[in-house]
């Protein structure tokens, strides 16, 4: 008999025994000879200059050392990052300013038009950051994380390992490379004098800054539809600002705003609900005590423990991004030797779902006459959540 332990749990699961995918992250991690940062640069080949530039910028002054950390965070973690460019991929984006402009409810059909339109996309080439990424590109985004953390009143309750993990960044995920920080600043910033001078309000408090914010937006009427023209990943700084399309989308504006006035903030997500065929994503930061908020589809902040949606019956595991590569999980999946569901082969991720969750443990007990034996691959047991006439792992 197999004893499984399952915590926070819940909705219909299934626990299967199965392998796909490549385990390239084993491939990319460094190993214990080397440090990730020596790994980080001999990946980076004849870029390897360009990011000694910075190590070499930040090193020569003492007063620099936490900008050198944050310098040798952000490379050792850069070869694991990638991105799609082409000149059609960024005229399909076009899609965005007309869903803001005609707010239509005819989805397909402005898709289809945009399809017509621009044509098929042709073949895109992947690019990688350890590779792309140059001196001025990588200081710029540094200097102004380190600009808003030290003036903004609320950084004071920022700690510099929050800061690295979910400020400090200079990309969300795969969108196209892009000095977004100052363009943010300067549109937005101004909207945060009043807090500043306030008498009443806790401008200490990066919770109370970011639902500040929130509230004061200039067109804070956000607009989902989960259709568009192309299977868009991160679509980058400047689309998102319409506030219209995918979760995703929406997440990322809320993402890219907090970041570039000093407020640290993360994207949560399910991989897949237990009650739809799809996962969904959202907002979530902290007040100066560390106590979570979360912003669903641009709206107000509300406690994590408060957030019903994520407490239901569907929501099988949730996640967090973070900017580095978990190590520890990549260590822990490896242990068997054996290849991983792709989903953990780029493991940027941490596992929350107990900070949702309400406290439930259960022990699932499998005989093994119930085991499909013919179907058994490996050591490791996924659980699943179901999608149409599929399993898809989630842990």
């Amino acid at each position: 008999m197999v004893k499984v332990y399952l915590k926070y749990m819940y909705g219909f699961l299934i626990l299967v025994f199965m392998i796909t995918g490549t385990d390239i992250l084993n491939k990319m991690l460094p190993q214990e000879s080397v440090t990730a940062l020596e790994f980080a640069l001999r990946a980076a080949g004849n870029n390897r200059v360009e990011l000694e530039k910075v190590l070499r910028r930040y090193h020569a002054n003492a007063a620099d050392s936490l900008k050198y950390a944050a310098a040798c965070f952000l490379i050792e973690n850069m070869p694991f990052y990638t991105y799609p460019e082409s000149e059609q991929l960024e005229n399909y984006k076009s899609y965005y300013i007309w869903l803001k402009e005609t707010r239509s409810r005819s989805f397909e059909q402005l898709a289809d038009s945009v399809r017509q339109l621009f044509g098929p996309i042709d073949r895109m080439q992947q690019k990688r950051d350890i590779l792309e990424v140059d001196s001025a590109y990588l200081c710029h985004n540094i200097d102004w994380a380190f600009k808003v953390w030290h003036e903004q009143p609320w950084g004071k309750n920022v700690s510099f390992e929050t800061f690295c993990e979910y400020l400090l960044p200079y990309r969300i995920g795969d969108e196209p490379l892009t000095y977004w920080r100052e363009m943010y600043y300067e549109k937005y910033n101004s909207m945060l004098n009043s807090l500043r001078s306030s008498d009443s309000l806790d401008c200490e408090d990066p919770f109370v800054v970011a639902e500040y914010l929130r509230d004061r937006l200039q067109d804070n009427s956000s607009f989902y539809t989960s259709v568009s023209p192309f299977p868009f990943g991160h679509i980058g700084p400047h689309y998102v600002q319409y506030q219209v399309g995918r979760c995703q989308d929406l997440t990322d504006f809320e993402i890219y705003l907090f970041r570039a006035l000093g407020i640290p903030c993360a994207t949560d997500f399910l991989p897949l609900r237990g009650h739809t065929n799809a996962g969904h994503f959202w907002v979530v930061t902290w007040d100066k005590n560390g106590e979570e908020y979360t912003s669903d589809f641009m709206g107000k902040l509300e406690k994590i423990h408060k957030s019903a949606l994520y407490n239901d019956d569907f929501s099988p595991k949730i996640y967090r991004y973070t900017f580095s590569v978990n190590r520890e999980l990549h260590k822990q999946m490896t242990a068997y030797g054996e290849e991983v569901y792709p989903f953990w082969n780029f493991p940027k991720f941490i596992d929350v779902t107990s900070t949702y969750g309400h406290s439930f443990s259960k022990e699932l007990s499998i005989p093994l006459e119930r085991q499909y034996h013919d179907k058994r691959k490996g050591r490791i047991a996924y659980l699943c959540a179901s999608r149409r006439d599929n399993w898809v792992p989630v842990d």
